[in-house]
């Protein structure tokens, strides 16, 4: 195990290696909530938002949550697992509540870009920030998440050093979430979390939905190839009767 790693149980389902500076921004985050919640200066609708997020932390995942926010910790987890196991021409970082809150961030995907000029030496990162959704196209709900993200965008440009430079709002509708949350606990919390539990083409659409306009559409392909290839089946050799 490298140094300074230390074996922690996450927010909400397995045991994960993290660094010490993950778990002080979690403790950052709780703070963050707490202070803005009770701020006068803080507008009243993130207020609210703020105080539901530190009275979320103090309940069981299948008790406050309808599946929406479940999803969104599969989804971000998923991709983590992928930058671990996988070499993949990008990395995940966890948006602070701030950002979630403010600029309707769920979690930050970096991209490297090797195609530059000639002449320019390093790479080019590309931070773009990804709103997650369970909510389905064409429903009225999404339509406002999509004014959000359209206002979230707009005040991009008036930050100095911005987080991300854009946002993208990715909707993959999940069914059965709390079923299968309720299932990998039932199976004593394995190791990869609930979404290790997902078929390979749920995984296959998951990760195409999410790199759309990230990654070039050839690059997804390959990707996918790659991460999550076809099975083939398994053929018995036919005996010959005696």
């Amino acid at each position: 195990m490298p140094d300074g790693i230390t074996i922690i149980c996450w927010e909400y389902w397995e045991l994960r290696c993290v660094s010490p500076e993950e778990e002080l921004q979690r403790y950052l985050d709780l703070q963050i909530a707490i202070d803005e919640g009770g701020s006068k200066e803080t507008h009243w609708m993130k207020r609210e938002t703020y105080n539901t997020i530190v009275k979320d932390r103090e309940q069981d995942p299948l008790v406050r949550d309808k599946g929406g926010l479940l999803a969104e910790r599969m989804v971000c987890q998923f991709f983590e697992i992928l930058t671990m196991d996988q070499t993949v021409p990008f990395e995940i970082v966890h948006a602070d509540v701030a950002a979630d809150v403010n600029g309707k961030i769920d979690f930050v995907i970096h991209r490297r870009n090797r195609n530059r000029a000639v002449g320019v030496k390093g790479e080019e990162r590309t931070d773009i920030g990804v709103q997650f959704t369970t909510i389905p196209e064409g429903s009225p709900d999404l339509v406002h998440k999509e004014y959000q993200i359209d206002r979230a965008k707009r005040e991009l440009k008036d930050v100095a050093e911005p987080l991300v430079q854009d946002i993208v709002l990715v909707s993959v509708p999940m069914k059965g979430v709390r079923f299968l949350f309720e299932k990998w606990r039932d199976l004593g919390s394995p190791p990869g979390g609930p979404q290790k539990l997902w078929s390979r083409n749920f995984k296959r659409e998951v990760f195409g939905k999410v790199m759309t306009g990230i990654l070039p559409p050839e690059e997804i392909d390959n990707c996918i190839t790659k991460l999550f290839p076809e099975q083939r089946p398994t053929i018995t050799p036919l005996r010959r009767a005696a």
